[in-house]
C-alpha cells in the first residue's frame, strides 16, 4: 500500500523528468530554482540563528524539492555539474 502523498510525489518526479526530455530549451524543473534558492537562504538563516528545529525543517523541505527535480536535472546537466549539486 502506497499513500496518496507518495503517489503524488512519484508522479511529480515522472512528470518533471518527462518534461525535461521534451522541452530541452525551457524545462519545467528550471522554474523550481527560485524556490530552491529561497529555501537555501532560509536554511542558512536558520544556521546563523542556531535555530536547529527550523534548520531541520528547512533542510528536509530543501531535500524533498531537490529529490523531486533531480531526475529531470540529471537528464539535462553534465555529470560533473550534478555531482557538484
Amino acid at each position: 500500500n502506497v499513500s496518496e502523498q507518495q503517489l503524488l510525489w512519484h508522479a511529480t518526479q515522472v512528470r518533471v523528468a518527462i518534461d525535461a526530455l521534451t522541452h530541452m530549451n525551457q524545462p519545467m524543473w528550471r522554474s523550481y530554482y527560485p524556490s530552491l534558492a529561497n529555501q537555501v537562504q532560509n536554511l542558512q538563516q536558520s544556521a546563523v540563528e542556531r535555530d536547529f528545529f527550523q534548520f531541520r525543517e528547512q533542510f528536509d523541505e530543501n531535500y524533498r524539492l531537490f529529490l523531486a527535480i533531480k531526475p529531470a536535472m540529471s537528464i539535462q546537466l553534465p555529470e560533473e555539474q550534478m555531482s557538484s549539486l
